[in-house]
């Protein structure tokens, strides 16, 4: 083979070694795991059936709040379907309003969380699992599979891949026969 061709055959075939698929799918969401309210450790790739949603709530996200409704229609569906949904916090205190001391502890970070989500529980009467998310995992609006919330991902599982991610509320309706017909929350239930 002459050299020019040689040296043209060279890059791409290093171009393919360097492209090749990972071992890690969807930026190490295989390892998300967290804490369901009552202590309970769930990890998400664990999951045994075919789909998981996962909705990342804070306290002091208005369009969180306002899109409760429609998670709870939402919710019922996904049972229905046996897909299991979670509502996710971030494990960081202050990303929900609370100011905890210096060197505060992981256990008084997730106390914090608890009895703060408690309140909202009560309040809007949510009925979702809560989760509250180990402290590795960061919403970051950069580069982060999780950019903000309110943001609601749908994973296919066996491998744990990404199928969607909704970005803002599904709804901020809060009749149920309203948010039945909206056509983003219509497109929610085409994913699950």
């Amino acid at each position: 083979m002459p050299l020019k061709k040689t040296l043209l055959l060279v890059p791409f075939l290093l171009g393919l070694a360097v492209c090749r698929p990972q071992e890690a799918p969807n930026f190490g969401v295989d390892r998300w795991a967290g804490r369901l309210l009552d202590g309970t450790a769930v990890r998400f790739a664990d999951t045994k059936a075919a789909h998981l949603v996962i909705n990342f709530y804070s306290p002091t996200c208005e369009p969180c709040i306002q899109e409760i409704p429609a998670l709870e229609l939402l919710s019922e569906e996904a049972k229905r379907r046996n897909i299991p949904m979670y509502m996710a916090l971030e494990g960081n205190p202050a990303s929900h309003g609370l100011n905890l001391p210096a060197g505060a502890s992981m256990e008084d970070s997730f106390d914090a969380i608890r009895n703060r989500m408690l309140e909202d529980i009560q309040k809007y009467s949510i009925r979702l699992p809560v989760l509250i998310m180990d402290p590795e995992f960061k919403i970051d609006p950069r580069n982060g599979t999780v950019t903000g919330t309110p943001e609601t991902l749908v994973f296919s599982m066996n491998p744990m891949m990404l199928r969607y991610n909704f970005i803002g509320p599904i709804s901020v309706s809060n009749k149920a026969d309203r948010i039945l017909r909206e056509s983003r929350y219509q497109f929610v239930l085409e994913k699950l």
